[in-house]
């Protein structure tokens, strides 16, 4: 049963705008950890269930072409780590163990080791990536990798400057982010960010159909290097309720997390 609740994981919002400017160059490289704290709670079959979710992962990145609308970079993760605790058990994964990395039950989440994922941005926003990722690494943001490059004009960088974004995925999922530029020094761009989120999405855990339908809210703060636009750091929190439906039956699900984002 533990096993189902790693596919309870989120987006965070995306930021997207319709005129940019990339300042970074091919072959700039950059590493991203992202530290995970979720509580997830449910109620399957009578039963209330608190999962609680601790996860770490971290990933090399290469700035590997940009034009007038974009770029594209690659995204290789190099470390998995972190517990999941569920029902009194406590369930602990490590990429650098050799033996969990051959246990079948964790191919999914090991699968994108080391493998370069390739990431193409245009206008702000993610629209296509090489690999099809597990729900723990997704939670951290993988789906959002527009997020690591603030990509505005320069006259656009200023206090107060807001924008809106819209983003539809294939899995009926959608997220309308809110960003305003809340403080600009001589360093770094302070961004805040508000989404209401709408994700519904099918998933297959250990050979069982999973269908998750959740609404809610994330706020972000973002702050990015002024000189290139590179992400420095992020602290995203999400809270979102919802159904979980599996076996034939629909679990109400509230699920709530702290996602904090370092860039070196």
């Amino acid at each position: 049963m533990k096993h189902l609740f790693l596919c309870l994981f989120i987006l965070p919002g995306i930021i997207s705008v319709s005129a940019q400017t990339i300042k970074l160059q091919p072959g700039t490289p950059f590493k991203t950890i992202t530290d995970i704290k979720v509580n997830t709670n449910l109620n399957f079959a009578g039963q209330d269930i608190e999962t609680v979710t601790n996860a770490v992962t971290t990933a090399l990145d290469t700035i590997k072409a940009v034009n007038a609308d974009g770029y594209t970079f690659s995204a290789t993760m190099k470390h998995i780590k972190g517990e999941v605790k569920v029902m009194g058990q406590d369930q602990t994964f490590d990429s650098d163990d050799q033996n969990l990395r051959n246990n079948p039950q964790m191919a999914d989440l090991f699968k994108a080791l080391n493998t370069p994922n390739i990431i193409e941005i245009k206008n702000g926003k993610m629209i296509a990536q090489s690999q099809k990722l597990d729900a723990i690494i997704k939670m951290g943001g993988a789906d959002d990798q527009a997020k690591y490059v603030l990509a505005l004009q320069p006259t656009d960088i200023k206090e107060g400057y807001s924008w809106t974004d819209s983003t539809v995925s294939d899995s009926s999922s959608k997220i309308v982010s809110n960003a305003t530029i809340k403080q600009v020094s001589d360093n770094a761009v302070v961004v805040e960010m508000h989404a209401n989120i709408t994700l519904k999405e099918n998933i297959n855990r250990n050979g069982m159909d999973i269908v998750q339908n959740l609404t809610g809210k994330a706020i972000a703060t973002r702050t990015y290097n002024k000189a290139n636009g590179l992400l420095i750091n992020e602290t995203s929190n999400v809270d979102l309720t919802g159904t979980m439906e599996m076996m034939g039956q629909s679990a109400p699900v509230t699920s709530k997390g702290t996602i904090v984002t370092t860039v070196e």
